[in-house]
């Protein structure tokens, strides 16, 4: 670590089924975890990775979530796809 960094916190969460031990039917848990992380560039002696190339995404809209979108007064500005390198 380079002198004088400090670390930034992530968070990783995901949905966990477990079986319930009485009645035999599946439930659904959150389970959140946090990490505090350093970017590659804060550390020494590590070489960064090479940047991957997006090949984009194949996005197909929602025609209901637009129709809720453009029935907003002030409707947020939504760009669709193309993932940036």
């Amino acid at each position: 670590m380079k002198k004088g960094q400090k670390a930034s916190m992530v968070v990783f969460w995901k949905q966990h089924e477990v079986d319930n031990k009485e009645t035999g039917e599946k439930k659904t848990l959150p389970v959140l975890r946090y990490y505090n992380v350093f970017n590659v560039d804060q550390c020494d002696g590590i070489k960064s990775p090479d940047a991957v190339i997006s090949t984009g995404v194949d996005y197909q809209p929602v025609d209901a979530v637009d129709a809720i979108v453009k029935g907003y007064t002030d409707p947020p500005t939504i760009e669709y796809g193309g993932g940036k390198p």
